[in-house]
């Protein structure tokens, strides 16, 4: 049996009364939130970690079960840090090493 591989999807987080999602640049994501996370988080850009499948919650639907969800504020104080450092790479290399780390990929 082949694995679901994990992906990272981003976009502004929303919801519509009893589903969750992010609205992106050219996706718009439905997700399956299985943990208690900061609701401030509602209406920022963010980005999430997690498998696509159906949810148990949601029979037929597919949706990104989501692993974990970061801000975009958190990334960029992360990629910032990695900048000062002296780490080699651009601000984008900076950037996506950051959002790795912090969504544990």
């Amino acid at each position: 049996m082949t694995a679901i591989p994990k992906v990272i999807e981003y976009g502004s987080l929303d919801e519509n009364g009893d589903t969750w999602f992010l609205r992106g640049p050219q996706r718009f994501v439905l997700l399956d939130i299985p943990f208690s996370f900061e609701m401030s988080l509602q209406h920022k850009e963010v980005s999430a970690s997690g498998r696509m499948g159906v949810p148990d919650s949601a029979p037929g639907i597919t949706k990104l079960i989501v692993d974990k969800l970061v801000s975009h504020e958190a990334i960029a104080r992360r990629a910032y840090a990695i900048f000062q450092s002296g780490a080699p790479g651009t601000a984008q290399d900076h950037w996506l090493r950051a959002e790795r780390e912090l969504l544990g990929m």
